[in-house]
């Protein structure tokens, strides 16, 4: 005949079973906490990454030359924090047409220094890329109807410094009108002076389009503020990432060294790097 359990056993169970069910909880709290990390670690490396690829993208499509600190600061080969300033750029302006095998830029910018007309304005001649080819353009560019046109043409000198220079009001012309033939702008000042001089202008066959200046504002968010694509809208600002420990960049033989950082919930820095080089 089986005998019912003492109390002493009934005790020793609840005693035994509420040590492993404490044994048990802080296991499976330890499991959840390192599973909440983990995964706040991955969503964390996936917004660091995903915010250096936009960073990366964007200067990419941008004129390297033309990158410097809003306060006049260049970037060197060392390692420089952005921490708390702002890097200013011009972003491109290009599209691309296919013809026949080829696909050729609306904008390259090459013009023949000879074609050139001054009067009240200054008309400059492109120089052909296909014999032919200007009158597609004309039509399948959309910039040539208007949309996103560039705002200034850059022209550069023997004496052009950059980043400096790209900022220089006197090395810009505006833009009045503008074809896969010839572009009519303001006469830049640039010109004004060696007209007065009576010199040679000492020019570089090849201009540069500019939109309005882009600029990246690293505080404890990354912000850009960029032209916008969009007619009749002046700026676009948007936010790329909140909350950085630092932003780092350098220049290279290769191209721009960029770097950036970020705490975790637990303090530890998460960084990640990458390298720009400009796309023609």
């Amino acid at each position: 005949m089986r005998h019912a359990w003492t109390l002493i056993e009934m005790l020793f169970a609840l005693i035994l079973l509420g040590i492993l069910g404490v044994l048990g909880g802080s296991t499976l709290l330890r499991i959840y906490q390192n599973y909440h990390h983990q995964n706040d670690s991955f969503i964390q490396e996936i917004q660091v990454q995903n915010a250096l690829l936009q960073i990366k993208r964007l200067l990419e499509n941008s004129y390297l030359e033309s990158l410097m600190l809003s306060s006049g600061e260049e970037i060197g080969s060392n390692p420089l924090s952005l921490k708390g300033k702002s890097l200013i750029f011009y972003e491109k302006t290009q599209e691309y047409v296919v013809i026949g095998d080829y696909s050729l830029p609306c904008l390259h910018g090459f013009f023949v220094p000879e074609s050139a007309k001054i009067n009240n304005v200054l008309t400059l001649e492109f120089l052909s890329i296909d014999l032919g080819s200007n009158g597609v353009l004309n039509k399948k560019c959309s910039v040539y109807q208007k949309v996103n046109l560039p705002q200034k043409a850059l022209f550069v000198t023997s004496d052009f410094i950059a980043p400096r220079d790209f900022y220089n009001s006197k090395f810009q012309g505006k833009i009045l009108d503008l074809n896969a033939n010839q572009i009519t702008l303001e006469i830049p000042h640039l010109f004004k002076t060696f007209m007065q001089a009576k010199a040679a202008i000492p020019i570089i066959p090849k201009m540069y389009f500019l939109h309005s200046i882009s600029s990246l504002s690293f505080g404890d968010s990354i912000f850009l503020e960029s032209k916008s694509q969009l007619q009749g809208v002046v700026r676009n600002t948007q936010e790329i990432i909140q909350e950085i420990a630092d932003f780092k960049i350098a220049k290279t033989a290769l191209g721009i060294a960029l770097e950036i950082c970020v705490n975790d919930a637990r303090g530890n820095p998460h960084c990640a790097n990458t390298l720009v080089v400009e796309v023609e």
